[in-house]
C-alpha cells in the first residue's frame, strides 16, 4: 500500500504488536524496465531484469512484496533461489485481473469492481495505444457505477458497452438503458451474444470486459467454453 494514511496505519499496528514492518519505497524499492519488467533492490541487494506474468504498474509492486517476503522466508531457513523467484513471479496467474483469454481479439477479464480499481484499469490500458478498444461493463447498483463509466472513456479509442446479469444486485435493464442514454453509450441486455460476436469477428481490437467480480466470474465460465 503506497497511500499515506494506510501506511501509518500499518506502522501503528507494527509498533502495537512489537512486530517488524517492511513497506514498499522504503525497505525496498521498484526499478521500473519496461511493461511488466522491473529490477528489485534493497540496501543489500538487487535482482534485475524480472518479468510480471501479470499486467499493470501495480503487478510490480505486487510481485516486489512477494520477493520480499521470500527474502524473509530465505532468512528463516527456507531454500529460494534467485532463479525460482524470477521464474515465479513471470509465471504467476490471477484469474479475472487482467487476465488473457484470447489472442484475435486480445481479449482480458478484469474485475474492477471500485473506483480505484478501475483507475488501476485504466492506466494499464496505455499499453493498448494504437488499437481500438471495446469495452464490455457491468457493476453492482451499489458501486460508482456512472463514475466508473466517466474513467473508461479515458482510454484511447475506446467503445463503452454496458450490461446487467442475472445477480440480486444488479441493475435492471431499464436502469442500464437508462445510464447508457444518459451518457451516451451504449447498453445491451445481452451480453453473451455481443461478446460472441466480437470475438468471430477476429478483428486487430482489445475486447476488456470487466467491473463486478461476480460478472467477470460468469464470463470466464461462457469464454472457457467457447
Amino acid at each position: 500500500m503506497l497511500q499515506p494514511e494506510i501506511r501509518a496505519m500499518y506502522k501503528g499496528k507494527s509498533i502495537s504488536f512489537q512486530s517488524d514492518l517492511y513497506q514498499l519505497s522504503t525497505h525496498f524499492f521498484v526499478q521500473k524496465q519496461a511493461n511488466e519488467m522491473f529490477n528489485y533492490r534493497t540496501s543489500t541487494q538487487e535482482i534485475r531484469g524480472i518479468e510480471v506474468g501479470l499486467i499493470g504498474d501495480h503487478q510490480l509492486n505486487n510481485a516486489a512484496v512477494a520477493i520480499k517476503t521470500s527474502e524473509l522466508l530465505l532468512e528463516s531457513g527456507f531454500a529460494i533461489t534467485e532463479d525460482a523467484i524470477k521464474q515465479g513471479v513471470k509465471l504467476a496467474e490471477w484469474p479475472g485481473r487482467m487476465e488473457q483469454v484470447n489472442n484475435l481479439p486480445l481479449v482480458f477479464l478484469d474485475g474492477a469492481h471500485n473506483l480505484e480499481g478501475m483507475q488501476v484499469l485504466v492506466n494499464s490500458a496505455i499499453k493498448f495505444r494504437g488499437a481500438p478498444v471495446k469495452v464490455l461493463f457491468t457493476a453492482m447498483r451499489d458501486k460508482s457505477f456512472v463514475e466508473m463509466i466517466d474513467l473508461l472513456k479515458r482510454i484511447e479509442d475506446v467503445e463503452i458497452v454496458i450490461t446487467t446479469f442475472d445477480y440480486p444486485r444488479s441493475l435492471t435493464i431499464e436502469e442500464i438503458n437508462q445510464i447508457a442514454n444518459t451518457n451516451n453509450i451504449a447498453s445491451v441486455e445481452n451480453w453473451e451474444g455481443i461478446l460472441r460476436n466480437w470475438i468471430k469477428a477476429e478483428k486487430e481490437e482489445v475486447i476488456l470486459v470487466t467491473g463486478s467480480l461476480y460478472f467477470i466470474s460468469e464470463v470466464r465460465k461462457k469464454l472457457l467454453k467457447y
